[in-house]
């Protein structure tokens, strides 16, 4: 990968919100969007691959400031959608290794949709693959933000670490399978 400056990727805000559409096999219709997050050069503006950026981050131990900005551009992207499709959910990404870093009880996200106009019952925390050693943070963290309204998703069911042993633990509202 070619080199860019994190930090001024992340301080400029150079990133750039793409949905996917998560379709429900059962009804045959988009029950809603995937946010995804692209990085940019800020001199050529071409873009850089969510791996490398989040690659990086892992490296520079910024994980933190970079997710918190991501989640900030898809939700300011999907306001406008909701605006016309209010029943669509907004599926965020979370790696599941970020609760050993204390996020789950931040209150940062809840401000940060609440800033946005949208409601927690629209949104859907999808927790990604990850290797994740503390469970019962996972637990706790699914339990307190599913009191909040929020939904719960797994995401590459069947795929990876652990996922399909999840399942029981977290009782997952939506469950991917890619």
């Amino acid at each position: 990968p070619a080199f860019f400056n994190l930090r001024e990727i992340i301080d400029g805000e150079w990133v750039e919100a793409h949905f996917q559409p998560i379709v429900s096999l059962k009804r045959r219709c988009i029950l809603g969007l995937e946010g995804l997050i692209r990085g940019i050069y800020p001199g050529s503006r071409t873009l850089i691959s969510p791996i490398d950026l989040f690659h990086q981050a892992a490296v520079q131990n910024m994980e933190l400031e970079l997710d918190t900005l991501c989640r900030k551009k898809i939700m300011d992207d999907f306001r406008h959608i909701h605006a016309h499709s209010p029943d669509l959910i907004l599926s965020i990404n979370l790696d599941a290794s970020l609760l050993e870093q204390g996020v789950a009880g931040s209150g940062h996200l809840r401000a940060q949709v609440a800033e946005m106009g949208l409601k927690p019952e629209n949104i859907a925390i999808e927790i990604i693959e990850s290797d994740v050693e503390d469970l019962k943070e996972l637990q706790r963290f699914v339990q307190l933000f599913r009191s909040y309204g929020f939904l719960i998703a797994l995401d590459d069911v069947g795929a990876g670490h652990s996922n399909l042993n999840r399942i029981p633990l977290i009782k997952p509202d939506i469950l991917k399978i890619d």
